[in-house]
């Protein structure tokens, strides 16, 4: 159907009914009446023909033929070709939308391709590391707002600001909604700059220097630039759950303990071992090791000795459950 260019029906003609109406376009219409004696009678005999002309395009398969096709009635030849001029023009759309596409996935090719070559991950780096370390100084030294060093810092932000949102920017162009979308660093790196854009468009809103702390999380794109770090941090994220798994299994055994110190050791220490949460707040120090033979035990030694062995198999089965 691409290779057709044009649909068209002709005029009504009449064929004699002796005649083949099979026979080749190429044959004209003397050709046919030729056969037959062009009589009065014969002209009676003459029966309607309803055709319609396809013309193909000269570089297509047919090599720029014309075809001519009859149908059996005028109703079924303009039904036919309102039937090839629909599928001729959706197959134009198609073809049209298929050039476009291959010329925008081109494009992205050739801007993921800049993306990630050297000079510009270093350059994406360089800008991470300037960051960084503009959040250490403002932290460390408290420049006075308004003051020549705050204007030249905040400056020097709104360029990084606006290099990561071209970075971002780039990255989502050259590997498109899903695949951007699919990976965790680069929600990260959004969110970071929208963080950062709403900062420096707010700067009078309450509360936005809240939003400002995401922008010391940038540094952590730098993990991706390095194999070993990204191979450490991929291997934290993949035990992430089975630790959590751990977790939680420590947090009911020290509940459970925390619930028999309450009744052991209440009246013994009321700070202590009043009630559950406090109870539970010593287990975790007992479990961390802060202080807990001078702050816990001991008091507890003081007002009765004999408590030792107690705490003694308490600790222990803490111990053993973490």
């Amino acid at each position: 159907m691409a290779a057709v260019t044009s649909v068209f029906p002709t005029l009504n003609r009449k064929q004699p009914q002796n005649v083949d109406s099979e026979a080749p376009a190429a044959i004209g219409e003397e050709a046919f009446f030729s056969q037959v004696p062009h009589t009065p009678d014969h002209e009676a005999n003459l029966e309607p023909m309803h055709e319609f002309h396809v013309q193909t395009k000269v570089d297509g398969h047919n090599s720029g033929r014309c075809f001519l096709l009859r149908t059996a009635s005028v109703f079924q030849r303009d039904e036919w070709v309102a039937s090839v001029k629909t599928a001729l023009h959706k197959r134009h759309r198609e073809l049209l939308a298929l050039e476009t596409h291959k010329r925008g996935e081109v494009f992205r090719m050739k801007v993921k391709a800049v993306y990630m070559s050297f000079p510009m991950q270093v350059i994406i780096a360089l800008c991470i590391l300037a960051s960084f370390a503009i959040n250490i100084y403002l932290v460390e030294y408290f420049p006075e707002p308004g003051s020549e060093t705050a204007r030249h810092l905040e400056n020097l932000d709104i360029v990084l600001t606006v290099m990561f949102t071209l970075d971002v920017f780039t990255n989502l162009v050259s590997h498109w909604l899903v695949e951007f979308v699919s990976d965790y660093w680069n929600i990260l790196d959004l969110a970071v700059v929208v963080a950062s854009i709403v900062s420096l468009a707010s700067e009078t809103v309450k509360g936005i220097s809240s939003i400002r702390l995401l922008r010391a999380f940038r540094v952590i794109k730098l993990f991706r630039q390095f194999g070993a770090m990204h191979r450490i941090i991929s291997a934290i994220t993949v035990s992430l759950f089975p630790v959590i798994n751990a977790v939680v299994i420590l947090f009911v055994v020290t509940c459970i303990y925390a619930i028999l110190a309450v009744h052991l050791f209440k009246d013994r220490n009321e700070e202590l071992f009043g009630h559950f949460s406090a109870s539970i707040f010593t287990m975790f120090q007992c479990v961390t090791g802060e202080s807990w033979a001078s702050q816990v035990v001991r008091p507890l030694l003081a007002v009765d000795p004999a408590d030792l062995d107690v705490w003694n198999s308490t600790s222990r089965a803490i111990e053993g459950g973490g």
